[in-house]
């Protein structure tokens, strides 16, 4: 498990982001748009780690770099770019919107290939995907609580990274092979 470590921890980041979203008071909103843009580029930078871990398979590469990619477009513009309140709501709904867009594009990819996969896994990372996507919409309707929604989507992100990083049964059936190899 040793090699999912870059994973577990942009997992991490991502939850310490949602709970600092979530419990921040809201007038601090540069230092807010400041220490988010500094998580965001650290989980990039672990989410492409992870991606290098998992060359061996296309499609969790191609995940991880994506959300490398969204993830440090994000903290640019919040460091460089962000000015007001609601560019900060528009950056952190582009990037649940993303996450939820890009986590149904996976499990159909995943679906396409002829690896197994545990099912379970993958009902789960879907109906998450839908709950986001959900989830920001209801944010967005809701002037009050907009940052506290978004702490607690990030939050279940983070989690679900944490929880289901290998998805394909191959990555057990990998790890088990190599010990019976050694």
């Amino acid at each position: 498990m040793k090699k999912y470590w870059p994973i577990g921890a942009y997992g991490l980041i991502i939850m310490i982001a949602g709970a600092f979203l979530a419990f921040s008071p809201p007038y601090k909103f540069m230092f807010t748009r400041y220490f988010l843009g500094v998580l965001l580029s650290l989980g990039a930078v672990l989410s492409f780690m992870a991606s290098r871990l998992r060359s061996h398979q296309n499609v969790p590469k191609a995940y991880h770099q994506l959300h490398a990619g969204a993830m440090l477009f994000g903290a640019v513009y919040l460091i460089f770019f962000c000015q007001t309140r609601e560019a900060l709501i528009s950056a952190l709904s582009f990037l649940l919107f993303f996450y939820s867009v890009s986590e149904l594009i996976f499990c159909s990819w995943l679906f396409n290939l002829n690896q197994r996969m545990v099912f379970r896994t993958m009902a789960t990372r879907a109906i998450l995907a839908f709950i986001v996507g959900l989830g920001t919409v209801v944010a967005l309707g809701s002037k009050e609580f907009v940052f506290e929604i978004f702490g607690g989507l990030f939050i279940s992100v983070g989690i679900l990274v944490i929880m289901y990083n290998p998805t394909l049964k191959s990555d057990r059936m990998d790890q088990s092979l190599r010990y019976e190899r050694m």
